[in-house]
């Protein structure tokens, strides 16, 4: 298990919402979708700009440089001119939090 880090509290992130959160050394891209939580890495893997900008719908988020979509649960690169997926991160509302699960060895 790697380390757990908490982000916000579910109360404080209203549906449709994308921000950008810092977690350790790591730039986080946060999204809800109703219920659902998910955390991805906040780098589009095409140029490298942040997601954090961009916007989710239907379970896919969309960088504002060039239009590149990714799935917002497996990180899979959905629409060029991204090729590469991003980085996923497990969430977990424990008490009313929002927190994700770091990966020790990235």
């Amino acid at each position: 298990m790697g380390t757990i880090v908490t982000l916000c509290r579910a109360d404080e992130l209203p549906e449709k919402t994308v921000r950008r959160f810092r977690a350790g050394d790591r730039d986080i891209v946060l999204v809800r979708d109703g219920d659902d939580f998910n955390a991805l890495q906040d780098r589009c893997s095409h140029e490298n700009f942040p997601l954090s900008d961009g916007y989710a719908n239907k379970g896919v988020i969309v960088c504002p440089m060039h239009g590149a979509s990714f799935d917002l649960q497996t990180g899979e690169a959905l629409s060029l001119p991204a090729h590469e997926a991003i980085e996923v991160y497990p969430v977990h509302l424990r008490e009313g939090l929002v927190q994700i699960e770091l990966d020790e060895a990235k």
